[in-house]
């Protein structure tokens, strides 16, 4: 009976420290969010950046009805990419320069609730981004997507790059050139996730389904899960130094 007490009040503990994580974590997630919907600085900056860039592809490759499917993706990825990267830049730039990095080293949040926080903020602004120029290229390129599996490979591409970059942008942000070191950590690692959503999209936009691109999905979700398991350790790791 004291051994049924004890259990259920250890599991009771476990639960109330679950739920305090994910609080901390909603609470980085909507204050960032909130944060942007009043200044608009990133989406506005990744948005126009990542549609210049889709602009100055189209004329440069001159997509016709014959190869659209196949320079579509490139275009698509390359936007997003470049677009992106300009927003990591920021993704802790408020708290470094309003004073607010110190206050959140010392409180009790747990690093890793910060670092996945910061990732859900990036994926829901490249996700929203991705969306706007996502409609755009079937205007521009009258392309025919099957949706759901557009879906299940952009939320796999994304999570991998806001991952990936939420931790490169932590450590370039004290780095006195963050707008080169960053780049040049984020890019290599970042390409193998890049190609297998350009390989995938391409599929997508020839009519294929999702099961001609099961073998570039799995190594997506293998570098995703390498990526959610090493990059929160690598975070702490960068705030102790």
């Amino acid at each position: 009976m004291l051994f049924n007490e004890q259990r259920q009040i250890v599991q009771r503990l476990l639960i109330l420290q679950m739920l305090q994580y994910f609080k901390y974590i909603w609470i980085i997630f909507w204050k960032d969010v909130l944060v942007e919907i009043r200044s608009k600085e990133m989406t506005f900056s990744v948005f126009i950046f990542s549609f210049i860039t889709l602009v100055i592809f189209n004329f440069a490759f001159d997509p016709t009805p014959k190869n659209v499917s196949y320079i579509a993706p490139g275009i698509l990825w390359s936007a997003i990419l470049f677009g992106g990267m300009l927003g990591l830049n920021r993704v802790f730039a408020m708290e470094v320069n309003d004073g607010g990095w110190g206050a959140i080293l010392i409180s009790p949040m747990p690093k890793d609730a910060l670092f996945f926080g910061k990732v859900l903020s990036t994926l829901a602004l490249m996700i929203l981004v991705e969306s706007i120029l996502l409609c755009l290229m079937i205007v521009m390129f009258d392309l025919q997507i099957n949706w759901p599996a557009m879906v299940l490979v952009s939320l796999m591409a994304l999570t991998g790059f806001s991952v990936l970059g939420t931790l490169f942008s932590a450590i370039s942000v004290f780095t006195r050139a963050q707008e080169v070191m960053l780049p040049i950590l984020f890019l290599p690692l970042i390409s193998p996730v890049m190609i297998a959503a350009v390989e995938c999209s391409g599929r997508i936009f020839m009519g294929g389904d999702i099961f001609e691109m099961i073998d570039w999905l799995g190594l997506m979700g293998a570098l995703n899960l390498l990526y959610i398991v090493l990059c929160p350790f690598c975070f702490g790791l960068t705030l102790k130094e």
